[in-house]
């Protein structure tokens, strides 16, 4: 364990850290709208910030907002030589709970909303590994979550609910 990997280790001892992620093509209006009075709530409550340095806009807007607020309990994590499957994983262990926007797919496309890594994220935390592999070409939204739910039971549904913003 480095020494980051320590002090992260205790800081999440003593505050929840949130894992804050969404679409790299993230809006400044969709940010207001779906991540602000989460990120005030996490600011509110002395919780950790955690991001990627691979989060697109996401990033800066979630910088930019705790400076405003004068909040440093932030980390931003890079791969330093790791892989992003590797990144991913190490930011799911530190942290406690996910901050998530994603758009949902239109009717008939294929759901690349569940194909993230943010998605990965969740399903992660929740289930231990990634079911996005499960999804077969041609697969629209529902006809995935279906497919899911049969894998590993209807609750599913309710958890990607709680995270897909349409």
């Amino acid at each position: 364990m480095t020494k980051d990997e320590s002090s992260q280790s205790h800081m999440k001892k003593m505050h929840k850290a949130a894992l804050f992620s969404g679409h790299y093509d993230l809006t400044k209006q969709e940010f207001n709208k779906w991540y602000l009075e989460e990120l005030d709530r996490s600011i509110e409550d002395g919780s950790q910030i955690v991001i990627s340095d691979q989060s697109g806009l996401l990033l800066p807007l979630v910088c930019d907002h705790c400076t405003k607020s004068n909040y440093s309990n932030i980390l931003i994590c890079s791969p330093n030589g790791r892989s992003i499957s590797a990144l991913d994983q190490y930011m799911i262990s530190i942290t406690d709970y996910d901050v998530v926007f994603l758009r949902k797919s239109l009717p008939g496309t294929i759901p690349k909303s569940l194909h993230s890594r943010s998605m990965a994220y969740v399903l992660g935390r929740c289930y231990g590994s990634s079911l996005q592999m499960t999804t077969v070409l041609g697969d629209d939204w529902d006809q995935t979550i279906e497919r899911w739910a049969a894998l590993v039971g209807p609750e599913i549904k309710d958890l990607i609910n709680r995270h897909i913003i349409i």
